[in-house]
C-alpha cells in the first residue's frame, strides 16, 4: 500500500490508471499503467531510475519496473457501416473499389 501511495504521489501528471505490484522471491515487479508513459520515463530514463531507487529503498529487494501505455478506445463512428466478418463483398457486383 505504501509503494502504491508513493508512486501515485510522485507521478500525479502521468495519468496513472492502475499499479500492479508483484512480489516473487527476492524481487519486486511493479507494472504501471499510464496514459502518458513519457512522463513516467522522463528524459533519457532519468525519472524511471528515481522511481526504481525509491521502490528499492522501501522493499530492500531487486526492483523491476514495467510501464504499459493505456490507450483510450477509438470512438465508433455511427455514420460508417461496420462490415460483418462473415460476409464478403469481393464477388458482388455492387462492391465499390
Amino acid at each position: 500500500m505504501a509503494i502504491r501511495a508513493a508512486l501515485v504521489s510522485n507521478l500525479k501528471q502521468a495519468a496513472i490508471s492502475k499499479i500492479i505490484i508483484e512480489r516473487p522471491h527476492k524481487k519486486c515487479r511493479v507494472t504501471i499503467h499510464s496514459a502518458r508513459p513519457g512522463v513516467v520515463i522522463g528524459k533519457k530514463g532519468a525519472d524511471i531510475d528515481k522511481i526504481r531507487k525509491l521502490v528499492a529503498k522501501m522493499t530492500d529487494s531487486e526492483v523491476l519496473i514495467n510501464i504499459v501505455e493505456v490507450r483510450k478506445p477509438r470512438s465508433t463512428r455511427p455514420w460508417l457501416p461496420i462490415p460483418s466478418p462473415s460476409s464478403s463483398n469481393a464477388g458482388s457486383p455492387s462492391a465499390v473499389p
